[in-house]
């Protein structure tokens, strides 16, 4: 059975000083399984360049976005091996620009350079 299509987009909001004071800036990506899309969305991290990388772990996909939402690149690679993923959820980068990925069904943490 696969996912259903609930909370599958990232919105950009800009949060003010004082409580009710947001705005919503823009919303991007879409439920499905084609390049910008997710299917089960389950972390989000920003670079020091303001680049959203979400991961799917329904699709084991890395999805990079620009601030604007424009789809940059995907990538991905199911499996066990060396930078290969299965269910990948959480997501950090360093201060190097270095990603950190939680590979949670091969119980490990994977690091990879910016572009995968």
């Amino acid at each position: 059975m696969e996912p259903r299509a609930f909370g599958t987009r990232v919105g950009k909001f800009s949060i003010g000083p004082v409580p009710g004071d947001e705005e919503h800036l823009l919303t991007f990506g879409s439920f499905g399984k084609a390049p910008g899309q997710f299917m089960w969305p389950t972390g989000i991290a920003l670079d020091e360049d303001e680049n959203v990388y979400v991961t799917d772990e329904w699709l084991n996909r890395v999805s990079v976005f620009d601030k604007k939402g424009i789809l940059l690149s995907t990538w991905d690679s199911p499996g066990s091996g060396d930078g290969e993923l299965n269910r990948i959820s959480g997501i950090t980068i360093d201060d190097n620009g270095n990603v950190y990925l939680v590979d949670s069904l091969n119980h490990r943490v994977q690091k990879f350079i910016s572009d995968g």
